[in-house]
């Protein structure tokens, strides 16, 4: 009810992306909630905040000490890897693997995906083991 209050019919239809809330809005939402101004509720329906629950997540962040971040509203696409040689790969994984393992900035430094790297560097230590 709640929904069709605030926003009409159009808030009623199913959402495939995640709502956004700056961290501004956030924090004077639990705010008001903390101050015992508004109930869990009625912060809901004063900031327009899709559901309870959200707001009891930044609540528990804010009691804890966290900060609350900017959210760019979901997560990016995972980085398509490009075609290497063999020789690539080998020189790519033993990187990772002389480098402790961070797959991430040796995915970065090679232009390749993370998963590639992490499955190289995986057959490569395992290759090593078995010698």
């Amino acid at each position: 009810m709640r929904f069709y209050k605030n926003n009409g019919v159009d808030r009623l239809q199913e959402s495939y992306t995640w709502r956004r809330y700056t961290s501004e809005l956030r924090l004077a939402t639990v705010n008001d909630y903390l101050s015992r101004k508004f109930s869990l509720l009625e912060c809901c329906e004063k900031y327009n905040i899709s559901f309870d629950s959200v707001l009891r997540s930044w609540i528990s962040k804010y009691n804890s000490g966290k900060e609350f971040k900017a959210t760019n509203g979901g997560s990016t696409r995972m980085k398509a890897g490009r075609k290497t040689t063999s020789e690539e790969r080998l020189e790519i994984a033993l990187y990772a693997i002389e480098y402790g393992k961070n797959y991430s900035a040796t995915a970065k430094k090679y232009s390749v995906s993370y998963q590639q790297v992490y499955n190289w560097g995986k057959s490569t230590f395992l290759k090593e083991k078995m010698d």
